[in-house]
């Protein structure tokens, strides 16, 4: 008993292992190749998310029914049209809104449209950003993507509002 516990241990451990490489080397392949990413759009603007996250992400808002999602570094908007888009499809009220912040805004960012979006041209982690976004805030309201350096000012809108934070 004790040889066939030390197998299904070993047998356990290196099923671990390869996972992970094989975890790493999809990411690895996603992030490095050419005809990934860098292609990715949702409704004519580029996406910069795996698409996979953006099911989950679907997941979460159907759960949650924020009325409120954050979304730090907007690049070309394509995520932005996304949640304003889901936000559509669970019937979320016509206050519900989507606000994108970035540093500076690309050219197809700024040609999004959708009525729930708002876009803030500005630095993340700015105070004078959550002074900006915090009006705009609705109860139960939704953190995403989280990029490197905006922590301090999404904890800032999570202690204000009391917002769940989840990142990316």
């Amino acid at each position: 008993e004790l040889l066939e516990r030390a197998k299904e241990t070993s047998l356990s451990v290196v099923q671990n292992k390869v996972r992970a490489w094989v975890v790493d080397q999809f990411h690895r392949y996603w992030y490095d190749a050419e005809n990934t990413w860098r292609q990715n759009q949702f409704l004519g603007f580029g996406v910069k998310q795996l698409p996979s996250d953006l099911w989950l992400y679907q997941e979460i808002i159907h759960s949650i029914r924020p009325r409120f999602i954050v979304q730090t570094g907007v690049s070309e908007g394509g995520s932005i049209v996304f949640f304003c888009h889901l936000l559509d499809l669970i019937g979320a009220p016509s206050d519900a809104v989507v606000v994108g912040i970035d540093i500076q805004l690309t050219p197809s960012a700024r040609r999004i449209s959708h009525p729930r979006a708002r876009l803030i041209e500005a630095s993340s982690v700015d105070p004078k950003t959550v002074e900006r976004v915090a009006p705009m805030m609705k109860p139960g309201a939704m953190v995403l993507d989280l990029c490197c350096g905006t922590g301090d000012v999404l904890l800032a809108l999570e202690k204000r509002r009391g917002a769940p934070v989840l990142g990316s």
